[in-house]
């Protein structure tokens, strides 16, 4: 992989692209414009690779083949679907399911096997998985990742108005600006935050203990140190009373959610 220059001109700049129904947006700070773009480039053929792979509304892709196939056999995925489906069971089994890519088949994704030694899985019944609440994170971290092979330490990312993940802070800087409700900007180092709410697309989240969808009023945000994990959480939070987000907080390290109430924006766990 090419390295950056080594001249200290930094320049900070911005790129954008349309994908997994949302602009994501990523800003550089690096000392040549043109490795800055190639990076950028590389970045979101990234981020569209794992969209055709996770997507449901593709009938092609690999997400929907892993849907139709046989239960009870073990089915080849790609490392991305494979790491994506154990975070994903991860953050299930701490939030005791109220995040699940398989609410409309609640039971099945309890059953979902990750094999962790080769990229594989397997389920006893059909899943029918959407993973619309946790896939624009886990590009994200992607995305950071090949930044880090590029040598390009200093970025930040975001999936539209969803997800964001800071990586360095820009030079001679604490950390990158973030707007949560209507406060001050927190400065966001090596940090993700997920959002979620009903303003904007209505009661589109699932309560996945009921079946139906929630309209609460609510916006809430989870921060973690990863966005996989900011993205899931965000989702799960907002099924969750107040005091189950603060007894989640305190029993996870690096795990923070302020979210909005009458009385202004309250903070518990670890923010920024």
């Amino acid at each position: 992989m090419p390295k950056q220059s080594k001249r200290v001109i930094v320049q900070r700049l911005t790129y954008a692209h349309r994908a997994m129904a949302t602009t994501f947006g990523l800003t550089i700070e690096a000392n040549e414009q043109g490795y800055a773009a190639g990076a950028a480039r590389k970045v979101f053929e990234l981020v569209d690779e794992i969209a055709r792979s996770l997507t449901r509304f593709d009938p092609a892709s690999e997400l929907n083949a892993v849907n139709r196939s046989p239960s009870d056999e073990w089915v080849l995925v790609t490392p991305d679907l494979q790491q994506c489906l154990a975070r994903a069971r991860a953050v299930y089994d701490s939030t005791s399911g109220l995040f699940n890519p398989s609410y409309r088949k609640p039971n099945g994704f309890s059953m979902l096997e990750v094999d962790p030694e080769r990229p594989r899985i397997r389920s006893p019944e059909p899943v029918d998985m959407d993973l619309g609440g946790i896939g624009k994170g886990y590009a994200l971290d992607r995305a950071a990742e090949l930044l880090r092979e590029w040598d390009l330490e200093c970025a930040f990312i975001h999936a539209g108005g969803s997800t964001v993940l800071a990586m360095d802070a820009p030079e001679g800087e604490d950390g990158w600006p973030l707007l949560v409700g209507k406060r001050e900007p927190v400065l966001l180092t090596g940090r993700s935050v997920g959002a979620s709410g009903t303003a904007v697309r209505g009661a589109h989240i699932i309560d996945t203990h009921t079946g139906r969808p929630t309209e609460n009023g609510r916006r809430v945000w989870a921060s973690a140190p990863a966005a996989t994990e900011s993205d899931a959480l965000s989702t799960a939070f907002f099924l969750m009373d107040e005091d189950s987000i603060l007894d989640y907080c305190e029993r996870h390290s690096g795990i923070g959610a302020p979210w909005m109430t009458a009385d202004g924006l309250k903070n518990t766990g670890e923010w920024p």
